[in-house]
């Protein structure tokens, strides 16, 4: 180590034990603190690495690290410096009886209080704990205050006002108030936890799908959005057949033009005559035919539209559909968990119509939560169905030469405009300036 590093090494142990330690050290305290400064700087250790093997030499384990070893020597020189000293103030302390902890209020948990306690008595050490406590306090208002007034006021018949009441049966109702104020916050806990599960097995979901989304192959992108397109052709054969029906009631026709809105490359395959084929006789089993045929349909032009998009650019269909179904999940999320919160405050009137919130808000918050994924499934599928591939121009030397001259161009326009500006600008301040002002 070079002399100057050395030097500074002594004066930074120096400076520490001063500023830190609660004695002078001895020459042999400081020259082994400070040789063990030396070696950690040797070592070239980072600060939290130096931290670690500090943390190693005050403790017993056996070792065969030259640093561990250096700083553990320090470690027990300072330690028995320091013995001088904290034996003496213990002494001290011990003879006018420890630890005096004063409370001024109770906490709303006991356990906080038990560790305000623990303070006075570490190891064996004498001490002592006193709360003095006042019914104005914020815990006894709320939680039995009433009852403990009474109480103290039949207690103070005998008693100066500025004596302090002591009783056992007072500290028992101080503590059940107490338990009081810990069962209630504990509701509230519970409440908010409850409330809480909900979401998160929502929450899993979307989470789930949106890690599909971004980890899985292309080949899984693609699966999944022929899962999203049979869902949706589901969703819109129950929207518009019912099966206790009769066929010539069924809203074909409105089917028909809904399903070519919401997938335009279809055209003209989905017809009403080709709908009240498959319908057939009605019933449960015309509901699947059609079910069956749209599904088969939209896979058709799922497969149609992606093929189209990968001829563009190879890998082009999975980056898109990964886009969009990004979007569609963070836009939809979003807007669903503002929903959900506004209906966790309005299911909490539920209670005064002998119903459980927590239930309503289960019930409720499932329906909202199957529509905002049959939303995405569609706005997803809708959005890949507009997607227009185009072939980027690359940009040459000859169009680059062609875009200089005009931002050059642009670029004198605007100063032009904001030199014509300024001139208005001062022409109106001179004229409205008073005649003594000189410019």
């Amino acid at each position: 180590m070079s002399k100057p590093i050395a030097k500074q090494v002594k004066e930074t142990v120096e400076e520490t034990a001063k500023a830190w330690l609660p004695t002078d050290l001895s020459k042999e305290g400081m020259a082994t603190s400070t040789k063990a400064a030396e070696r950690i700087v040797q070592a070239q250790l980072t600060e939290l690495e130096a931290e670690e093997r500090l943390s190693l030499a005050c403790e017993r384990a056996p070792t065969e690290d030259p640093v561990i070893l250096k700083l553990r020597e320090a470690y027990n020189a300072l330690a028995a410096e320091y013995k001088e000293v904290t034996d003496f103030e213990k002494a001290e302390v011990v003879a006018l009886g420890g630890l005096f902890v004063l409370g001024t209020e109770r906490h709303e948990s006991r356990r906080i209080d038990n560790q305000l306690r623990g303070r006075c008595a570490r190891q064996g050490d004498p001490g002592a704990t006193r709360f003095f406590l006042s019914l104005n306090d914020q815990i006894f208002r709320i939680f039995g205050g009433e009852s403990i007034k009474g109480m103290m006021g039949m207690m103070s018949f005998s008693q100066p006002d500025d004596v302090p009441l002591e009783s056992g049966m007072l500290s028992t109702s101080l503590e059940e108030a107490q338990k009081k104020v810990e069962n209630y916050f504990y509701s509230v806990r519970k409440g908010v936890f409850d409330y809480d599960d909900v979401m998160d097995t929502q929450r899993q979901i979307v989470y789930g799908l949106r890690r599909r989304a971004l980890l899985d192959s292309d080949e899984s992108i693609r699966a999944t959005m022929r899962e999203f397109s049979d869902r949706n052709m589901e969703d819109f054969a129950k929207g518009h057949v019912e099966p206790s029906k009769s066929p010539s009631d069924w809203e074909l026709v409105k089917l028909a033009e809904n399903v070519k809105i919401y997938c335009s490359i279809l055209g003209d395959a989905i017809t009403v005559d080709a709908l009240t084929e498959k319908a057939g006789g009605g019933g449960s089993g015309g509901m699947q035919a059609i079910t069956e045929y749209l599904q088969e349909e939209g896979q058709k032009a799922l497969d149609k539209k992606l093929d189209e998009v990968e001829g563009t650019s190879p890998g082009l269909s999975a980056m898109v559909t990964r886009q969009v179904l990004l979007m569609q999940l963070d836009n939809f999320w979003q807007q669903h968990l503002k929903n959900m919160d506004f209906m966790k405050t309005g299911v909490s009137l539920r209670a005064y119509g002998q119903k459980n919130p927590l239930t309503e808000y289960k019930l409720e918050g499932y329906q909202v939560f199957l529509q905002m994924m049959s939303r995405i499934r569609r706005n997803a599928l809708y959005n890949v169905f507009l997607f227009q591939p185009r072939k980027l121009t690359p940009m040459t030397k000859d169009r680059i030469q062609e875009l200089i001259p005009n931002r050059e161009q642009r670029r004198k326009q605007v100063q032009e405009m904001m030199a014509a500006e300024l001139k208005t600008t001062v022409k109106e301040a001179n004229k409205e300036a008073p005649e003594s002002v000189t410019w």
